[in-house]
């Protein structure tokens, strides 16, 4: 039985072999047969492979990690394979750590092993549960074969009936989008995620029976879905995209052997909107972004006494001389970082940039303020902090126990962030904290380029603005970024026309 850290890297659009399985998530043939024989695990048998869907075993085996809740006064018996109740006299408690400790017992049944690991501070209620349930009188449940003793239960899952061969098409599509387009596992999810609402819509009938009539319907089935996020339609612009996802398929699919008489393009042109939907779905609202006086009002609001405070504050100022994406900032270390350049390097073999580029960025000559708090934070780590040029630039706060074992914070911890939660709860605290709206990191991309249209004149700083922010194209710039509130929009016009007065 694989590890719940293992199995819940299961990719619910994939199709698995039984030999990926079994190597992928470290589990036996033996747990592969529990499951079917359990939970009614469906392994379909194309061509004598035998295939299963991501969805199925994911949901096969978090039904097989269930199970009964455990009764206050209960706790786990390593011989039954369930929740009983430990004898009194053999309670023991052995810590685990400051906040967690195991409660070990002998099994009053079987007189096996008992374990129960909780936090601390819930032992006592437990031994008060625990001699209430003997003082009371009242009965253990007898081990038997009943699933509610508290043992795994049997119960048959309502999986989809699927055709074999579009499992079978589904890994060869798999294998074309990351081998041959070389698309991330992200955006692979989201093209199969469209695919696998078509199969829903079309009750996962054969690939080879689509018509136009399935396109139609699939088209109107979309624009009648309510969101379950938001409880509204689906937008446009969603709407797009999962058409998009599901014609790219069947693009692909009408040049494969077998399949290019029954899916031709009258078929699948049918999965498109009309050209006014397209044009609305195209429609982008403005996005805000700080001015350079909140930003900077940000710098001056934020404290820098404490080790985490100037490291947050370096944090936001790093940010507004560089835009440097969310997910590259954890990656960084204080090697990509020249002062005297006035540089930092995003290294795709170290940093996560976006398609793996290679980005130098000059900081942006927008805030002296601001460029000072990051030279300054940067010497610091070098200097007092003795950081070595392998050390994240930002690093995550250090952990200790304080009293009454809570949790706190306390210095830097020369280790990166795991992810970008950090970094984003932080700037959404500072602008907070000054009465701003809770702007994110990404919104620093913005403010820059707006600052851009204000400083570069000529075609060339234009490009160099463009080009140190890390786009290959001006064009992405000004379209993704670029795009003027409706207040700047008005206020450059007035300033035109009163330029031309003159």
């Amino acid at each position: 039985m694989p590890k719940r850290a293992l199995y819940r890297r299961i990719e619910t659009h994939a199709v698995y072999t039984i030999g990926e399985i079994v190597t992928r998530f470290k589990t036996s043939k033996v747990t592969i047969k529990r499951l079917v024989r359990d939970h009614g695990l469906p392994i379909y048998d194309d061509r004598g492979v035998a295939l299963v869907h991501g969805a199925d075993l994911k949901a096969a085996f978090v039904a097989l990690y269930e199970r009964r809740r455990q009764k206050p006064h209960e706790s786990y018996c390593l011989t039954c394979k369930a929740s009983r109740r430990m004898r009194l006299d053999s309670l023991e408690v052995q810590s685990i750590s400051p906040l967690r400790c195991r409660i070990a017992g002998v099994c009053e049944l079987c007189g096996g092993a008992v374990n129960r690991i909780t936090r601390s501070a819930l032992v006592e209620p437990f031994k008060t549960a625990l001699g209430r349930s003997y003082s009371s009188g009242s009965a253990h449940c007898l081990h038997g074969n009943d699933p509610s003793d508290g043992a795994h239960p049997r119960r048959n899952l309502a999986f989809p009936s699927r055709a074999a061969a579009n499992l079978r098409l589904r890994r060869r599509y798999l294998r074309h989008l990351e081998g041959g387009r070389g698309f991330a596992q992200s955006t692979i999810a989201s093209y199969v995620g469209a695919l696998e609402d078509y199969d829903a819509y079309t009750n996962h009938r054969d690939y080879k029976s689509f018509s136009i009539e399935d396109a139609e319907g699939f088209r109107m089935h979309l624009r009648e879905t309510v969101s379950s996020l938001t409880g509204k339609p689906l937008s446009l612009t969603s709407i797009r995209q999962k058409l998009g996802a599901v014609q790219a398929f069947f693009v692909w699919l009408s040049s494969q052997e077998g399949y290019r008489r029954a899916i031709t393009v009258g078929k699948y042109e049918q999965l498109n909107l009309t050209r006014r939907e397209l044009a609305v779905a195209r429609v982008r609202d403005p996005r805000d972004a700080p001015t350079l006086e909140e930003v900077e009002q940000v710098l001056d609001h934020m404290p820098s006494n404490t080790e985490i405070e100037k490291r947050d504050r370096a944090l936001v100022a790093f940010l507004t001389i560089t835009g440097v994406r969310i997910g590259a900032l954890t990656d960084l270390r204080l090697k990509h970082v020249n002062l005297a350049r006035r540089t930092v390097r995003q290294d795709p073999r170290d940093v996560r940039t976006k398609f793996g580029k290679d980005i130098v960025t000059t900081f942006f000559p927008v805030s002296e303020t601001a460029e000072k708090i990051f030279t300054d934070y940067v010497n610091w780590l070098r200097g007092e902090m003795a950081f070595e040029p392998e050390d994240p630039l930002f690093p995550r706060s250090r952990q200790r126990f304080g009293p009454n074992e809570a949790l706190t914070y306390e210095g830097l911890d020369p280790r990166p962030w795991k992810s970008a939660q950090a970094p984003r709860r932080i700037v959404n605290h500072a602008f907070g904290q000054v009465g701003c709206p809770p702007y994110g990191p990404h919104a620093f991309r913005h403010m820059i380029v707006q600052e851009g249209n204000r400083i570069a004149a000529t075609p060339e700083e234009i490009k160099a603005w463009s080009q140190n922010i890390g786009h290959s194209d001006v064009r992405t710039t000004q379209h993704a970024y670029g795009t003027l509130s409706t207040q700047q929009q008005t206020r450059v016009i007035d300033a035109m026309r009163a330029r031309g007065a003159t």
